[in-house]
């Protein structure tokens, strides 16, 4: 089964907080510092408080809720997210090709 949901950069119109009420009756909040339209990249991601490098959220994390924490920048940042852990699942590799 898949459970991943990408770890997309935020977009809610440059506010810095969005607030998410799942039908199980847990709360997602996002929140992105210095979110911009010149700041459209994810310099560093944090989930309920803990340093988050991964580029997908699974499914069962976001709606257990809590605090998702976006520190954005007008540059990527190339060291984040590059370790094979932080990938998402892959079909197409479990199978053996690429």
């Amino acid at each position: 089964m898949l459970d991943s949901v990408f770890n997309m950069p935020p977009v809610f119109d440059y506010k810095a907080y969005e607030k998410v009420r799942f039908d199980n009756g847990k709360t997602l909040e996002l929140k992105a510092d210095q979110n911009s339209a010149e700041n459209v990249f994810v310099k560093e991601a944090g989930v309920n408080g803990s340093v988050y490098t991964k580029n997908y959220f699974s499914h069962s994390l976001l709606q257990n809720g809590g605090v998702v924490n976006y520190k954005m920048s007008p540059v990527p940042n190339m060291k984040r997210g590059i370790n094979q852990a932080d990938f998402p699942y892959s079909l197409t590799e479990e199978n053996g090709s690429k």
